[in-house]
């Protein structure tokens, strides 16, 4: 068994944590559901001066925090309609549609630090992969929805949230098996 990880930090470990460290902290506490520790980190990324020299812009936080929430509501609904699981993805790497603590994942470019905010939720089978997500790529620029199948990206403008929603609707529709039990 390997060295334990400690996984629970005071507000001034985390402050004096450099960047790189942060984000692999995230990705670690977010794997393990440890719900502090994700929001601590959040809170202290979102902190830290981003590549062009300023923070997440408070005129992009609302925005972005309502979106990735209603990507999250948009999924779960998904989830009612259509078979997500494991099981009918038939694949043998099937990957996490949520975070662990049930939000919408952090993306690699974000936790790489390539762009400022990237949250997204998916859904993979043998074949395809669909995500729909929030993307802030700088305060310069405005951020916006994606919804992608098999990497192929289509851009939404932050109030175009149900017209995207419903195209991530029907690639999930064309891609997972309806639900047995749904009516």
């Amino acid at each position: 068994m390997g060295k334990p990880v400690k996984i629970i930090y005071t507000p001034d470990e985390i402050s004096a944590m450099p960047t790189a460290a942060l984000r692999k902290l995230l990705q670690q506490a977010e794997d393990l559901g440890v719900h502090r520790t994700v929001d601590a980190v959040t809170a202290e990324l979102a902190e830290r001066p981003l590549r062009d020299g300023g923070r997440v812009a408070r005129k992009h936080a609302s925005a972005i925090k309502q979106t990735a929430d209603a990507l999250v509501r948009v999924h779960l609904r998904l989830a009612e309609k259509f078979d997500l699981s494991p099981q009918s993805a038939n694949t043998k790497h099937p990957h996490k549609m949520l975070s662990a603590q049930g939000g919408a994942k952090a993306g690699g470019d974000m936790l790489s630090g390539k762009v400022a905010v990237d949250y997204y939720v998916s859904y993979r089978n043998r074949d395809n992969v669909a995500s729909f997500g929030v993307i802030l790529k700088s305060n310069s620029e405005e951020p916006f929805i994606y919804v992608s199948l098999n990497a192929d990206i289509k851009r939404y403008a932050i109030g175009q949230f149900e017209e995207a929603a419903a195209q991530y609707e029907a690639i999930i529709a064309g891609i997972a098996p309806a639900r047995k039990d749904v009516a």
